[in-house]
């Protein structure tokens, strides 16, 4: 009966660190979750979730959202430069990709709709120049994994 139990113990405590290790990659909100990219840090308020490494700023938002063209107009109206926009979808997702660039700062600013949700989801980063494309751009795991 002893071997049961400690065999039944041993079972529990490696789902239980199982379970820990996958929420450990994965956040969890109010009304949606995903994959957190690897090395970054996260800050949670009210409206927003903002995740940072050395290298980008991400801030998210999911709610109501202005339309993008409205949006874009804002941005340029305050001084930014547009470098790039397309729109396009994936994995289910129906994407507006603006790309910006000001004072040193390259943003790339999503406005997308997944799952019957909005969402806006902004990278930020340094730069003596405008990039209108990343390599490795850790939005996209990102909006994969939105659900």
């Amino acid at each position: 009966m002893k071997v049961k139990s400690v065999i039944l113990m041993g079972v529990i405590l490696l789902t239980l660190l199982s379970v820990c290790a996958v929420s450990a990659d994965t956040i969890v909100m109010e009304n949606y979750t995903f994959d957190i990219p690897d090395g970054y840090t996260i800050v949670e308020n009210d409206t927003q979730l903002i995740l940072y490494n050395d290298d980008y700023v991400i801030y998210m938002y999911q709610g109501p959202i202005l339309n993008p063209s409205v949006a874009k107009q804002n941005r340029l109206n305050k001084g930014f430069t547009l470098i790039d926009e397309k729109n396009y979808s994936s994995d289910g997702a129906i994407i507006n990709q603006q790309n910006y660039f000001d004072d040193c700062l390259n943003s790339y600013v999503y406005t997308l709709e997944k799952n019957n949700k909005t969402y806006i989801i902004t990278l930020v980063f340094d730069g003596d120049e405008p990039i209108s494309e990343l390599e490795d751009n850790p939005v996209d795991g990102i909006i994969d994994s939105l659900t």
